[in-house]
């Protein structure tokens, strides 16, 4: 086929002998290819080649006659019109040239097609306006590190002031105390307030549930009454081998060699190593039941206090201070100085919760203008070109602006620098909030210190600290009931 069309392209050429050399080849091959189909077509089998369909020899067999066909009326044309009117010399096959491949086919100017008009419609706008060049994609790469680069210093900063921010408040200890001192600023010893702890009202919980399912008196008894009853059964049982003993000796006596039974001592050995075994461990089980009695006597009228409706009057501040007598003194009575002593420090307490409030406010605003720094910053163009947003990220693109100042060297630094300078206004903002943080936190350290300071020297805040005490110790009591009841209770599994 190669020949055959090398041979049109000479015809066109004005080569008429080379062409007519080239067709006599081509008809050559063709007769060849022709004989190979016609031996290939009746053995072709499908199950030979997987790639070829069934119809692939008749297909091939019958491509290779019309191409030899085409190839012989060529040939018979092109020897008729050289005889008749070329009379060009025929050179030998080997004599030919190699085929060139690109002499095939022949470039046909887009003019000689369209009309000049028309081209410009026909082939489109230019396709490479848009491209750009390397050196401006680095430029805008080292842009975007430049941008990466400052994020990660807000970023640090950012974290750095959050670390500061928690680990002042927690050295101060302000959210661990504040609380102590907000009581103590609502000190409301006349109102008779509820002040039973959470933990003592759990441990309360816990204790009913368990004596509602099994009272702890119940169980005491119950094992009191299984124990004397394993005590009669086995005092039982003794009585009945010893006085199966004492028969058999009787009767020996009276029957001396006419009694045939044997000795009931040897017989029933076994029984009373049981026996003994077992009123051994009962004895030892009695010595520890009587740990966990005696344990229960010691903290039955704890528990009995926990579980009853006086609980809530037991911590009441006037029920505290009866019970110590240096209390009392401290407590004379509500007057005007302890009124304002607690009022101060309340004010105190308040202004120091305002700086919390505010020192949690400036750590959210700096995670929100943080927010939109990043997402400023990591704007890309896949967006859609319809939004506002892509507006904005082709305002970022300074593509534009390197290819302008591409010739120039070294504009890129001051370029960049200027670029830069929208994110300003939110470093700006950042900065600002690590500047009211740092006085903010200074303010906090000096009310904290002087609320200290004060509750520290007013009578009624030594008043409170004392019933603070003793409300402590009160829970602690109740604390160590209900580790003793814990341990009764274990004591009966």
């Amino acid at each position: 086929m190669a020949q055959y069309y090398r041979s049109l392209a000479d015809t066109t050429a004005g080569k008429y002998g080379d062409a007519l050399a080239r067709l006599g080849v081509a008809e050559s091959l063709a007769k060849e290819a022709h004989r190979s189909a016609s031996s290939f077509s009746p053995y072709f089998v499908t199950t030979l080649s997987t790639t070829l369909p069934a119809d692939a020899g008749t297909a091939i067999l019958q491509i290779t006659k019309s191409h030899l066909a085409l190839c012989t009326e060529k040939k018979n044309e092109a020897q008729r019109e050289n005889d008749l009117i070329y009379n060009a010399v025929v050179p030998n096959e080997a004599t030919l040239p190699a085929i060139d491949k690109l002499v095939v086919a022949q470039p046909i100017p887009i003019q000689e097609v369209y009309g000049t008009p028309e081209v410009q419609k026909t082939i489109g706008p230019d396709i490479f306006i848009k491209l750009v060049p390397l050196s401006v994609h680095e430029s805008a790469s080292v842009y975007s590190e430049e941008k990466a680069k400052l994020v990660r210093t807000e970023v640090e900063r950012a974290d750095l002031a959050d670390v500061e921010l928690k680990t002042a408040i927690d050295s101060l200890g302000v959210k661990t105390g504040i609380g102590r001192y907000r009581d103590m600023a609502a000190n409301e010893a006349d109102g008779e307030r509820n002040q039973v702890p959470s933990e003592v009202k759990g441990w309360r919980n816990e204790i009913t549930r368990a004596e509602e399912k099994e009272p702890l008196p119940t169980a005491l008894a119950e094992l009191g009454r299984l124990k004397d009853n394993c005590m009669r059964e086995l005092d039982a049982a003794t009585r009945d081998l010893d006085n199966d003993n004492r028969e058999c000796e009787q009767m020996r006596v009276k029957y001396d060699l006419l009694w045939t039974q044997e000795p009931a001592g040897g017989l029933t050995k076994n029984w009373r190593q049981d026996l003994k075994s077992h009123r051994s461990t009962l004895e030892a089980a009695a010595s520890s039941d009587g740990q966990v009695l005696s344990l229960w006597e010691g903290t039955r009228g704890d528990i009995g206090l926990l579980l009853s409706p006086q609980l809530d009057e037991m911590f009441k501040p006037s029920a505290i201070a009866a019970s110590g007598a240096s209390l009392l003194d401290l407590d004379s009575g509500p007057d005007d100085q302890d009124r304002e002593e607690r009022e101060r420090i309340g004010k105190i307490v308040d202004d120091i919760e305002e700086k919390l409030s505010k020192l949690s406010k400036i750590s959210r605003e700096r995670k929100e203008v943080l927010k939109d720094l990043k997402e400023k910053v990591r704007l890309t163009r896949l967006l859609p070109a319809s939004t506002d947003l892509w507006r904005q990220v082709q305002s970022d693109d300074v593509s534009h602006l390197l290819l302008l100042n591409r010739r120039n060297s070294g504009v890129e630094p001051t370029l960049f620098a200027t670029q830069l300078e929208k994110f300003r206004p939110l470093q700006a903002r950042l900065a600002a909030t690590m500047h009211y943080q740092e006085t903010t936190l200074q303010e906090l350290a000096a009310s904290w210190k002087g609320l200290r300071d004060l509750a520290g020297k007013a009578a009624g805040a030594r008043k409170y600290e004392e019933l603070e005490k003793r409300k402590l110790e009160l829970s602690r009591r109740f604390a160590r009931a209900r580790e003793r009841w814990t341990e009764v209770r274990e004591g009966l599994m």
